[in-house]
């Protein structure tokens, strides 16, 4: 007795899309890091080239030649917050873009529109901790969520 594919296609198509959904809502559990639910600390900042020119105190051996500098960054109810030892500067952002593993943001400082995103970046040992960017014309800011 032969089989008609076309009678069995419905089934496997709804098995498909179940399984494709079950797929995504496993992927989409823990979702995007939001800007406002971290402390960012500064990691590095990275010229157009790629060369760190400034990081932390504590990274300093790792990068070498540049400069020691500390930020920490703030969000809450659309304002930024960037600090440094000796300076801060305020800022507005928006959410405009938002998959399971990363956001997008539009980031006015200073009266200059930036792009910045945060995910999730995944290590060599698999761990994996939030990670949000800043990317402006000449650097891109790197910040990692503060550990409680």
């Amino acid at each position: 007795m032969r089989r008609n594919p076309a009678r069995h296609g419905p089934c496997l198509l709804l098995t498909s899309v179940l399984a494709l959904l079950w797929f995504a809502g496993c992927a989409a559990t823990g979702g995007a890091p939001k800007l406002e639910e971290h402390l960012w600390t500064m990691t590095t900042i990275q010229d157009s080239s790629g060369a760190v020119v400034f990081c932390p105190g504590e990274s300093a051996d790792i990068h070498e030649g540049a400069e020691i500098l500390s930020l920490t960054c703030e969000a809450a109810d659309g304002s930024l917050h960037i600090a440094g030892e000796s300076q801060t500067c305020t800022g507005v952002y928006r959410l405009t873009q938002s998959s399971p593993r990363d956001a997008l943001y539009e980031i006015t400082v200073g009266g200059e529109v930036y792009t910045a995103v945060t995910g999730m970046t995944t290590y060599a040992d698999g761990s994996e901790s939030p990670t949000f960017l800043i990317n402006t014309p000449d650097y891109t800011l790197t910040f990692h969520a503060a550990q409680p």
